[in-house]
């Protein structure tokens, strides 16, 4: 009996861990596609409304509780406080694990860029952005289908084979 319930236990950590690796793939997968939404959002608002920047972050972020929403709502209030937004508090800012040196880099640029610049060069700003965003979105969801699946069904798979060692 007491080797059914560690064979049990053991599975389902397994399983979790496989899940918790799935998990971190599919948060970075959505980390790039909300940041993609946010740069078409702000080059409609740029290019048609005119809107100030943190109208549009303000509207982009209403009733979103994901990664990129809770650093937007940061930004928000770095740029509400009337702080300088430079790259110090912009890194201090992205402490997210679930993204590498190069692409936290990128968005500390974007973030610095954002607010600064003309409307017809930030629009070509945002237009670069984008592709490079893009380039590392679809990365994050190549390694979702790949990784992030494999992951989670190996985990799943190991739990079992241990638990039928252990049983």
């Amino acid at each position: 009996m007491l080797t059914l319930v560690c064979g049990g236990a053991l599975c389902c950590c397994s399983s979790y861990i496989g899940f918790a690796i799935n998990w971190h793939y599919k948060k970075r997968n959505i980390f790039f596609s909300e940041m993609l939404n946010f740069i078409d959002f702000v080059t409609d608002n740029i290019s048609f409304l005119k809107s100030p920047l943190q109208n549009i972050i303000t509207t982009f972020i209403q009733n979103k509780k994901n990664d990129f929403a809770k650093l937007l709502w940061e930004y928000l209030n770095i740029l509400q406080s009337g702080q300088n937004v430079n790259l110090q508090n912009l890194s201090n800012l992205l402490n997210l694990n679930l993204l590498k040196n190069d692409e936290k880099e990128l968005v500390i640029n974007f973030f610095n860029s954002l607010g600064k610049l003309d409307s017809e060069t930030q629009l070509f700003n945002l237009k670069n952005y984008k592709t490079q965003i893009k380039k590392f979105g679809e990365q994050a969801e190549k390694k979702l289908k790949v990784t992030g699946g494999l992951a989670y069904k190996l985990g799943i798979l190991f739990g079992i084979g241990i638990m039928i060692l252990v049983v």
